[in-house]
């Protein structure tokens, strides 16, 4: 009963204080958005809204994907933040033509005290294993095949990297779903993909980053 109470208490705080701007969004949009910061506090309840992140955006190319990707929100979760991003992008129309889309993401950031260089992280494909022939440009690591196996690296400093990515980061990274990346600039580690925002998906998210934030 206490706990039920608390949990009630944090969720009318952080729906009172939701870390995002509301005006232009429908109605649909801002109910999954609480349901989703909702969700968050209930399998944290000690998430809290903080200042503004402050990172280097125009250096992750995960923001230069799109014609414009901007944070407009945060919250501490678990160790790491979860933040908000609204994207702007073309999709590729069918008779009807091109259209321009507006959207939400949920990604998660980590911040490390040590750098490890310009880092992108992602399940290989068929296509990159046929690539590494021609061009061998990935980063492997040879007493982890099965990680090697699993994921394409590439990175600008291959010594700090391979520094940075010890064993215990690598086993905390094995389990990251097919749809999701992560780049690395420095010590910014930010963990993306362009899923729809939905409660179970977020809490997921902020488990994971969790996991690699611990690492520090």
């Amino acid at each position: 009963m206490i706990i039920g109470v608390y949990l009630n208490h944090i969720n009318k705080i952080l729906l009172k204080n939701l870390p995002f701007e509301t005006m232009g969004l429908r109605a649909e949009e801002i109910q999954v958005l609480e349901s989703t910061f909702v969700a968050l506090a209930n399998r944290y309840p000690s998430s809290s809204i903080k200042d503004r992140l402050v990172i280097p955006t125009e250096q992750f190319d995960c923001f230069n994907f799109y014609q414009k990707a901007e944070v407009v929100g945060e919250i501490t979760v678990n160790g790491c933040y979860i933040i908000l991003v609204n994207v702007s992008y073309i999709a590729v129309g069918d008779k009807y033509g091109d259209r321009h889309i507006d959207a939400r993401q949920l990604w998660a950031v980590v911040k490390f005290k040590k750098d490890f260089g310009r880092i992108l992280i992602r399940h290989e494909t068929l296509a990159d294993k046929i690539t590494e022939l021609i061009h061998p440009i990935e980063l492997d690591f040879a007493d982890d095949k099965p990680f090697s196996n699993k994921f394409y690296v590439v990175t600008n400093d291959k010594n700090k990297a391979l520094l940075a990515m010890n064993w215990n980061f690598r086993n905390a990274v094995m389990d990251m779903p097919t749809d999701w990346m992560i780049e690395i600039v420095g010590n910014d580690l930010i963990i993306y993909s362009s899923r729809l925002i939905d409660p179970v998906g977020s809490v997921a998210l902020a488990e994971f980053a969790g996991k690699i934030a611990s690492l520090r």
